[in-house]
Formats: structure tokens, C-alpha cells, sequence
């Protein structure tokens, strides 16, 4: 699978991926990217990378509001998502709407937010992260804001290495995208 991260400095947003993609025991690198910025938004995948295209070319989102973000999420994002979703016939009956192994991270105002398979908006702390190597990147980011490592590039690099060294299906290259308080966006990889 893969993992996609996210981290803040100040007021601005970055989120970082690998490059893998992997089917059973076959694993590849793509240069589909799985971060990207869309107006005022950041958005991060797992799983299907037709979820990914749905959201970088079909999905218009209005523009996040100032306050009540969850509620802007849960009552008019995630709709407009679902609806998108289900147009462009990328999604699958019950609860798994979006597939056993897709989630998806979305920042906007310096925050971020993971919805899961079932559409469940949960708000992240100071950082996220989605995919296989979740798990081990949550551990990693908690030891590096302990000891005070920045800046949230340099964290994120970090948690993408120890993450590749640990999880049999993320590897290089890295995907980088910020996007500034004044929405500036810019993008690395390596």
C-alpha cells in the first residue's frame, strides 16, 4: 500500500507520500501523485488512484469557512465528495464506501482531517497519517516532536524514511506539497 502524512509549522500545511503501488505481492513505483493541493485545499490518498483522479479533476469544493470546519466537513464536503464518488463510479455498497483500503487526508486553514472508508470525519493533531505505514509513522512523528526536531519538512522527510525502512511497501521517491496561510503552494520530490 503506501502512506501519505501531513504536518503543520505555523499556519502552513504540508503533506508528503511515497511513490509505491502495490497489487498482492507485486509492488512499483508511480508518479500518479497522492498529495496535491486544489484551490484551498490539500488533499492526501490511499487505495484506489481513482479516488485520487476523482479528487484532483472532478470534485469542486466551496471555500472552507473560517469556523465550524468538522461541520462544514460532515454536512457539506463529504456530500459533494460522495456524490462525485458515486458519478464517476469509483465507489462500492455498505460501509466501506470508499474501499477497505482508502482513506484520505484533507487540510485546509492550517488543519487537517482524515476521512476513512465509511465517510467519518476525524480532526488530526499537529500531524497525520494514512496508509500501511500509518502506525509506524505516528510513532515516529511522536518521538520527533519530543525531541524538538523541525522544521516540518525536515520531520517529514524523517517520518517518510524510518517508515520506508519498516514497511515493506513504501519507497521513494518522496511527494511534497505545502500550502501557506496566504495559499502559496509549493511542491519537491525526492
Amino acid at each position: 500500500m503506501t502512506v501519505v502524512l501531513a504536518d503543520t509549522q505555523d499556519e502552513t500545511l504540508i503533506f508528503a507520500a511515497d511513490s509505491a503501488a502495490s497489487n498482492g505481492d507485486e509492488i512499483y513505483t508511480i508518479a500518479m501523485p497522492k498529495v496535491f493541493a486544489r484551490g484551498s485545499y490539500l488533499f492526501g490518498y490511499t487505495g484506489s488512484y481513482r479516488i485520487g483522479q476523482i479528487l484532483r479533476h472532478y470534485v469542486e469544493l466551496p471555500e472552507p469557512p473560517e469556523r465550524e470546519a468538522e461541520r462544514f466537513l460532515v454536512r457539506e464536503a463529504v456530500p459533494i465528495l460522495r456524490a462525485a464518488v458515486l458519478e464517476q463510479g469509483a465507489a462500492g455498497p455498505g460501509r466501506d464506501f470508499l474501499g477497505e483500503k482508502t482513506a484520505l487526508l484533507v487540510g485546509f486553514r492550517g488543519r487537517t482531517w482524515c476521512i476513512g472508508t465509511d465517510l467519518t470525519v476525524t480532526p488530526e493533531a499537529a500531524y497525520g497519517a494514512i496508509g500501511s505505514g500509518r502506525l509506524r509513522a505516528y510513532g515516529a512523528f511522536h518521538a520527533l516532536y519530543a525531541a524538538g526536531v523541525g522544521p516540518a519538512r525536515r520531520r517529514l522527510e524523517l517520518v517518510l524514511e524510518a517508515t520506508a525502512e519498516h514497511t515493506a511497501n513504501v519507497r521513494r521517491p518522496w511527494q511534497l506539497v505545502s500550502l501557506g496561510p496566504d495559499g502559496t503552494v509549493e511542491t519537491w520530490s525526492g
